[in-house]
């Protein structure tokens, strides 16, 4: 059975000892953007849809986390 949970945990380890961990609630969809490098995109929206918040990550050849929030509307 798929059940959409609409959240993302990101965490870095290193020797199974965790070095930092990011929890993204209210993930509307996750895109592949290159496989190769790992790289994926998602977005969090929260209900009142003014506020938009866009998260990239990059696997290979490093890691890479960059994200910004945008509001929508003023």
């Amino acid at each position: 059975m798929d059940v959409i949970q609409e959240s993302v945990r990101i965490e870095l380890k290193s020797s199974n000892l965790a070095l930092f961990s990011f929890t993204f609630e209210m993930v509307e969809a996750i895109e592949i953007i290159e496989a190769e490098k790992g790289k994926v995109a998602f977005s969090v929206v929260p209900k009142n849809q003014e506020i938009k918040t866009k998260v990239q990550v990059e696997l290979r050849p490093h890691i890479k986390i960059d994200g910004a929030t945008l509001r929508s509307s003023y």
